[in-house]
């Protein structure tokens, strides 16, 4: 009976996944030798990153279809559930960490802290960039002083309420304030705009259900048309090539947003030389247009993509013959399709970016114009803080009937001598669109150890409160000569 068998065994490479179980784990299903039942292993490549499966049979002589029907149905079992996700292994940088989060977070409180101990004066360290470039435009050495006002009732504990009233020096003049706010809304766009191309790149976006598709037909038609098999492979590196680039650029273009912010935030507060503060903006902004080319070269490696990807097509139909490979252009027909819709999104979110950096641009030289002058102290409207009686460190603002939470995070010092810090966060729900956040950081003197301020803001990173390229956290001034020069301090501080 030897002589009418025949040995037939394959290596196929069928899924590049990411390993989330060690190497000794690695699951192993095989059968016996029987006639007509495969043999199948699934093992690991060499370095851990591919998986392998290796078909073994023994066929008799006249019916090497059986081998082809066991060959294609470890290929089909395989995908597209163990092939999806393929654009994961191509992010990095900031579109890993740039959810497009449109809920507060919710980080718990620090429910120990003495409010009583709360009152007096407070100086602003710093606070995230949406409420510093906009309510806070145009202000320097922010401070806050509180009164804290007890009451105890007899069915529950002890609760306080404390009025609060900000206040500031104006820095710069109105027509400059308006810039600096016109500049903070660019950035918070541009950032949004890095998030929603991550979105067009990430797993799960059209371009890697399209590499998904691919993925699957080179699968169907690698006994047969290895070429054209190879060809498809080979479009899904020169994709995830040009991702990593855009990855890349992204990656700058979010750093280059953050840092536009800061330039900002020097504007609005009068710190440093305006003719230095705007050439580095300038500058800033010329680099975040370039991101713009860097897209357009990943679109044309989309667009030769999809070129490539019909040609394989085309030779399929022509080809004709086996059923499975002509199952397969449909899978290539869909891809063209996605990768398609792909391209004009991004070349519109480009566009965008482009748009953007040209506004601050314009706006920087609004400001360089303004020869408004800045005088006198600013002060915000004053309002009080209600306690709640449950969670001691959860608090409700309320000012010119507004109203928003306002929790304390953490502290740094005793109560008993009155704290040396806090940690402050605000966050408020938009519907339709991102949620407004506000971060401080206060103290009882107009410096803080960056020890202190580094564990604030690391508490604040790991409850999930965002502080990247829309609203990073930016320094107060506190000891500039506009500070110290003040002849009259401002009343209650």
């Amino acid at each position: 009976m030897e002589d009418k068998k025949r040995a037939a065994s394959v290596s196929l490479v069928t899924a590049t996944v990411r390993v989330r179980e060690p190497v000794k784990q690695l699951l192993k299903r095989s059968s016996s030798d029987t006639l007509g039942k495969p043999a199948i292993e699934l093992r690991l490549s060499p370095d851990c990153t591919t998986l392998l499966a290796r078909i073994e049979m023994i066929l008799p002589s006249k019916q090497p279809a059986a081998f082809v029907l066991a060959a294609m149905f470890v290929l089909s079992s395989l995908s597209p559930a163990a092939l999806g996700g393929i654009l994961e292994e191509f992010s990095s940088g900031f579109c890993l960490n740039a959810p497009n989060v449109t809920k507060c977070p919710s980080p718990p409180t620090f429910d120990l802290v003495d409010i009583t101990a709360f009152g007096g004066k407070w100086y602003e360290i710093g606070s995230s960039a949406r409420f510093k470039l906009t309510k806070e435009a145009g202000m320097a050495c922010s401070q806050t002083n509180y009164t804290v006002m007890t009451s105890t009732s007899f069915w529950g504990p002890r609760t306080a309420n404390m009025s609060f009233l900000d206040k500031g020096v104006n820095a710069v003049g109105n027509v400059a304030q308006f810039g600096v706010q016109q500049i903070a809304g660019a950035a918070r766009g541009l950032c949004q705009n890095a998030r929603d191309i991550c979105k067009m790149l990430n797993s799960g976006s059209q371009i890697d259900q399209a590499l998904t598709l691919v993925a699957t037909a080179a699968g169907k038609i690698f006994l047969f048309h290895p070429t054209e098999s190879a060809t498809l492979n080979a479009v899904r590196a020169s994709v995830g090539t040009a991702i990593s680039a855009v990855n890349v650029a992204l990656d700058s273009l979010s750093k280059n947003v953050t840092q536009i912010q800061y330039l900002d935030s020097q504007l609005s507060q009068a710190n440093g030389t305006l003719k230095d503060n705007l050439s580095r903006l300038l500058n800033l902004t010329l680099k975040a247009g370039r991101v713009q080319d860097d897209i357009q070269s990943a679109v044309r490696a989309l667009a030769d993509a999809r070129g490539k990807i019909i040609q394989v097509a085309a030779k399929l139909v022509v080809a004709g013959g086996a059923d499975l490979p002509i199952k397969a252009v449909p899978d290539l027909g869909q891809a063209v399709f996605l990768l398609a819709a792909a391209e004009n999104a991004i070349l519109a979110l480009a566009t965008e970016v482009r748009l953007a950096t040209l506004g601050v641009t314009a706006v920087a030289g609004l400001i360089a114009l303004d020869s408004s002058k800045a005088g006198g102290f600013a002060s915000a409207n004053p309002g009080v803080a209600i306690q709640n009686a449950t969670f001691p460190g959860r608090l409700d603002a309320v000012w010119a009937s507004k109203r928003a939470p306002y929790l304390i995070l953490s502290v740094d010092g005793f109560p008993n001598q009155g704290y040396n810090a806090a940690l402050i966060y605000s966050c408020t729900e938009v519907p339709g669109a991102h949620y407004k956040q506000a971060l401080f950081i206060i103290s009882r003197t107009p410096t803080l150890s960056q020890v202190v301020v580094d564990r604030f803001l690391g508490v604040a990173a790991f409850h999930g409160i965002s502080t990247d390229c829309d609203d990073p956290f930016l320094y107060t001034v506190q000891t500039s000569p506009l500070c110290l020069a003040s002849s009259t301090p401002p009343p209650s501080l």
